[in-house]
């Protein structure tokens, strides 16, 4: 089971549609006690300020603002929180900005609640992946090691990519 309620993580969801949001909230609530919601990336933003995220998940199109913006928006602002999107039209443009941003990896809707924690857990594979790269290039592992650890963190990448805009 995916869990972050020892480590007090906190994640923000980001989603226009109200009931959609509180699904999100409540499925996300059961691994991480620490959840705050927004409405518009607007709201958003200013909730990246005030609470630092640990992770988070945004909607692709919302009134007032795309998620991708809001990412854009946010990476710009020197917060490098990972992020999972998602929405029901997703398309190859999307995507590709999605991934130049850093997103992990992408919900579509409708989804279901083992697609959000599947989503989840991929991210915080990632970011684990990337923790021991730098723990092993800090530490001076061997170069193989560290190669092999960037391939598959590629790979896994490459993969959620691909999968996503074959749908397209």
């Amino acid at each position: 089971m995916i869990t972050g309620k020892e480590d007090g993580l906190k994640v923000l969801i980001v989603e226009d549609n109200a009931d959609l949001l509180e699904v999100l909230v409540d499925i996300v609530q059961r691994h991480f006690p620490k959840v705050f919601r927004a409405g518009s990336a607007t709201e958003a933003l200013q909730q990246v300020k005030t609470y630092n995220p640990d992770f988070l998940i945004a909607d692709i199109r919302m009134e007032g603002g795309s998620g991708i913006d809001f990412l854009t928006q946010v990476r710009k602002e020197g917060y490098d929180a990972p992020a999972l999107l998602c929405s029901a039209f997703p398309n190859a443009a999307d995507l590709q900005r999605a991934i130049g941003l850093g997103v992990v990896d992408f919900i579509e809707k409708p989804f279901t609640t083992e697609s959000v924690e599947t989503a989840i857990f991929r991210m915080i594979e990632i970011q684990v992946r990337n923790f021991n790269l730098a723990n092993m290039i800090a530490t001076g592992a061997p170069e193989e090691q560290i190669t092999r650890q960037r391939r598959l963190i590629s790979l896994h990448q490459a993969a959620n990519g691909s999968r996503h805009t074959k749908d397209s």
